[in-house]
Formats: structure tokens, C-alpha cells, sequence
């Protein structure tokens, strides 16, 4: 019994240091890797709204790292959370200049609430770039990447603020973070924490 107990010990040791060495190899790619291996494509596909007609090309976009709160790679990001993923497209036709700066178009950033959750903290389109995004529910889709994201990683649950939580909510802007934050949670699976105050769902 004592041997078999000790057995279980170090499998289980080995078993948590293997998962917390990709969690943490995960989370440095958004240190020192500019693009996210999963090209989004196939999101913008699965979360193409029906009926939609536009003349994008698909393969143009691309989703990026961004470590940090704040302006860091992108000067039409804001980070509300350390780590974000940035989705960028680039024009067909660019000049040589143009070709080398894709555009930020939407982000979703999270953070660290312990070794088996993250917490999204912001789910943001650019400013002016509504022409493109207005093809796609652009928010489930960012949610669904980082959830894939966040299962891979070896995470177990991911959480959502409420729209009420981020610190840019305002009256005036109710309507729009509410159905940015809380809708898009609970359209993606998620369930209302009343304890926690935040949207969450376990990763199956």
C-alpha cells in the first residue's frame, strides 16, 4: 500500500510539472513569437455570419502575440490584460511599405487567475475597422480561439468579466459592452458565477 501511495506520488509530481512546463512554455510564446501557429482562417469560416458577402481574402489575416498591459507592438491596441491575442489582416495590393504592417483589426486579452484558469478581460474591436468585422460575430470567434488556446495549454476553466467589470464600461456604452461581454459568454456556453461574479466554463 505504501509503495503504491508513493507510486501515485510521483506520477502525479511528474504528471503536474509536464502540464506546468507547457502552461509556461505556452504563455512565453507571447513574449518572444510574433504569430500565433493557428491561422485563423478556419475560425473566420466556422464564425462567418449567414448570408454575409464581402471580397476579403481569409488567408490575409493573421492572429499575433502581445505580451503587457498598455501600447506595446500595436499602435491601435490598448491591452487590458497581459496577454492578448491580436487579430490583423493585410490588404490585398499593398505597396512593399504596406505589405510589412498588417492591420490590427480586434483583440482578446486574459490573464493568469491560477494554475488551471484564465480570466478574459477584454474583447475589443479596433476603431474603424467595423467594414471588416462587421462580416463576422467576431467576439465568439476570438473567445473560441483563446478557449482552444487555453485547453492545449493545458488549462482547465476560463472565465469572462461581466461588461459592468471592465474599467472602460460606461453608461453610454452599456448596450454594446453587454453584448460584447455577457452575451457573447453565454452564447460560447459559459454560466453566470454569482459567487465570482464573472462567466465561466470548464474546458472539456
Amino acid at each position: 500500500m505504501l509503495l503504491k501511495r508513493v507510486g501515485r506520488f510521483f506520477f502525479d509530481t511528474l504528471f503536474f510539472r509536464v502540464f506546468c512546463r507547457k502552461q509556461y512554455a505556452e504563455l512565453d510564446k507571447f513574449k518572444s513569437v510574433i504569430y500565433y501557429e493557428t491561422e485563423p482562417e478556419r475560425y473566420l469560416n466556422d464564425f462567418q455570419k449567414p448570408g454575409t458577402k464581402h471580397e476579403l481574402n481569409l488567408k490575409n489575416f493573421a492572429l499575433c502575440y502581445s505580451y503587457g498591459r498598455g501600447n506595446n507592438n500595436f499602435d491601435h491596441v490598448y491591452s487590458d490584460a497581459p496577454y492578448t491575442l491580436v487579430l490583423t489582416y493585410k490588404k490585398d495590393g499593398a505597396s512593399e511599405v504596406e505589405a510589412n504592417e498588417d492591420e490590427e483589426v480586434a483583440c482578446i486579452g486574459f490573464e493568469l487567475v491560477n494554475r488551471s484558469t484564465i480570466l478574459v478581460k477584454q474583447i475589443q474591436g479596433v476603431s474603424g475597422k467595423l467594414a471588416i468585422l462587421q462580416h463576422f460575430r467576431w467576439g465568439k470567434m476570438l473567445l473560441k480561439v483563446v478557449m482552444d488556446w487555453a485547453k492545449n495549454a493545458g488549462f482547465k476553466t476560463v472565465r469572462v468579466i461581466k461588461a459592468e467589470s471592465s474599467k472602460w464600461y460606461r453608461e453610454y456604452r452599456a448596450k454594446d459592452f453587454f453584448i460584447r461581454y455577457d452575451v457573447t459568454a453565454r452564447r460560447s456556453g459559459f454560466k453566470f458565477d454569482e459567487k465570482d461574479q464573472t462567466y465561466v466554463r470548464i474546458l472539456a
